[in-house]
């Protein structure tokens, strides 16, 4: 995995599992049907844990990660975690902004 598809698989995660701020991750059950014991689980990443998550699925090697990270971190001029959390933040805008950082690599 390049660091570019690294990144997108970030910003899909995100897309696709939710975003969130605050935490790492949050894992919610909720119930697919009325008065069955059937569940689904969600979960939510903040952009660190969307990052954790794909590196462990991807087996991804330290110099792919960290490209990806010091590029991220370049782009937001701060923490990931305190841009991630600031008020006013948007998953639209963490995703724009992560897929924007991808292909630049």
């Amino acid at each position: 995995m390049t660091p570019k598809e690294f990144l997108l698989e970030v910003a899909n995660t995100l897309e696709y599992e939710g975003w969130m701020q605050g935490s790492f991750t949050s894992l919610a059950k909720h119930n697919i049907l009325r008065n069955t014991h059937a569940a689904e689980y969600s979960v939510c990443r903040c952009v660190y844990g969307a990052m954790e998550a794909v590196s462990y699925r991807g087996c991804l090697n330290t110099q792919t990660y960290s490209t990806a990270f010091n590029a991220l971190q370049r782009r937001v001029c701060n923490n990931i975690c305190f841009w991630n959390d600031s008020p006013g933040q948007t998953k639209e805008n963490v995703i724009k902004t992560i897929r924007e950082v991808a292909e630049t690599l």
